[in-house]
């Protein structure tokens, strides 16, 4: 009984330990680096690197399967997907959270007045976007920079975003996902004819 117990306490434990998913992205001197790490108790891992891309032939056989599905699909089967992804939208951002986002941007054009009015965009542009990630989201910590060259052309930006969601919601949410997706009659069984 107390094996019983504690293997439950364990799985209790791990349900509800909050997995963390970093984002990152840097563009440096023509170096474009995309990373995506993950993890739980462990430290992060690296699980995708951007230097790795699919080849050819499964990018087109997704392409063949995409067209062949869209056939099938008319105008009211989107309003109700759209229905029902807002529907799971609703769920997820009410769980999901935010630790931390970063974004830096350098920013440097041939003219000093196309420069500042760059770097007034970009200013604009990023406060928008957290703005709308803070109507939607938890967000704990926001690092936001914008610098102006205004002695070279340059564009170098540097973001990360750290995610963080409870296993036990990430369960329920694939959950709603299948049943949304069985009501669309996208989930059928393949029946066999003989």
């Amino acid at each position: 009984m107390i094996v019983l117990l504690i293997i439950f306490l364990v799985l209790l434990i791990l349900l509800m330990s909050p997995v963390k998913l970093e984002i990152k992205h840097l563009l440096y001197k023509e170096k474009n680096i995309f990373t995506i790490k993950t993890g739980v108790f462990i430290p992060f891992i690296t699980v995708f690197s951007s230097g790795k891309g699919k080849k050819a032939e499964k990018i087109k056989q997704e392409n063949e399967n995409k067209n062949s599905v869209k056939s099938k699909f008319s105008l009211s089967f989107f309003a109700d997907a759209l229905e029902e992804v807002g529907t799971l939208f609703s769920y997820f951002k009410k769980k999901l959270k935010i630790t931390e986002l970063r974004l830096h941007f350098h920013i440097g054009a041939p003219d000093a007045a196309a420069t500042g009015i760059l770097t007034g965009s970009a200013w604009g542009t990023l406060y928008n976007v957290v703005a709308i990630l803070e109507n939607n989201f938890s967000l704990y910590e926001k690092n936001i920079h914008v610098s102006p060259d205004f002695t070279r052309e340059i564009f170098e930006t540097e973001i990360k975003i750290k995610l963080s969601i409870k296993v036990f919601y990430l369960m329920i949410f694939g959950v709603r996902t299948l049943r949304c997706l069985k009501r669309l009659n996208i989930l059928k069984p393949e029946r066999n004819e003989n």
